[in-house]
């Protein structure tokens, strides 16, 4: 397989700049609203070193691993929480779930705003446009044009597939992900006490991946073509 090297740099630094952006949304989200563990550990940064220290796997080995094997990087991140303060403010940590899958939809609706004004002033190629769309999921080996922001239209575009990933991956109301956690909004103190405690356990991170590998794209593209048609 031939590896495009310009590729792989272009997306890790994408998924660097977003998960980095993701985690540090949790660390203010929680620090607003009481809970400054990850603040004190230096996860309140949109610094990479201090998010790459604390997850070294799932920040660099695995999605450069991945990047080079499948052609899309494949990761993940952590920002430390007080368990003890999420089970009693437990809408409180509700918000700051729901802070990390937020700031990438706001990435991918920013990249896809930016693209579109592009396009508008004649300043990106529409045959760019139409290429680097979905160019995450397509082999690499769409045609662009040697104009000096064909790249910038290709970073905007996986930008855009990637954050799409990134939020409804985490938006998902299952246990170990985001949006399990958001779940605990609803939840009488009680409940949500029996939520957070049930999706601590590590097994049970373990059993989604092994779904979601299965059948996230069922989940996953009727969201994201939606979004295409509604911006593009």
């Amino acid at each position: 397989m031939e590896i495009d090297i310009f590729f792989i740099i272009i997306a890790y630094l994408v998924f660097l700049i977003s998960i980095v952006i993701h985690e540090a949304s949790h660390a203010f989200v929680a620090k607003l609203t009481g809970d400054d563990t990850a603040y004190i550990s230096g996860q309140l940064t949109l610094d990479p070193i201090p998010h790459i220290k604390r997850e070294p796997l799932g920040m660099v080995f695995f999605p450069m691993l991945f990047l080079f094997l499948n052609g899309w990087p494949f990761g993940w991140a952590s920002t430390p929480y007080n368990i003890e303060w999420a089970k009693n403010n437990h809408r409180k940590a509700a918000l700051m779930a729901l802070a990390g899958p937020l700031s990438n939809l706001l990435l991918a609706i920013l990249s896809a705003l930016i693209l579109k004004f592009g396009i508008y002033k004649g300043i990106f190629n529409n045959n760019d446009l139409i290429a680097s769309i979905g160019y995450l999921f397509k082999p690499h080996t769409q045609p662009f044009s040697d104009s000096y922001f064909s790249g910038i239209v290709k970073m905007l575009g996986i930008m855009f597939d990637l954050n799409m990933i990134l939020f409804v991956l985490n938006m998902l109301p299952i246990p170990t992900f985001d949006g399990g956690y958001f779940l605990s909004i609803f939840l009488s103190k009680k409940s949500a006490i029996k939520l957070i405690e049930f999706m601590s356990e590590p097994i049970f991170a373990l059993i989604m991946i092994i779904f979601l590998w299965n059948f996230f794209g069922y989940i996953f593209y009727p969201i994201y073509l939606l979004f295409v048609n509604m911006f593009f």
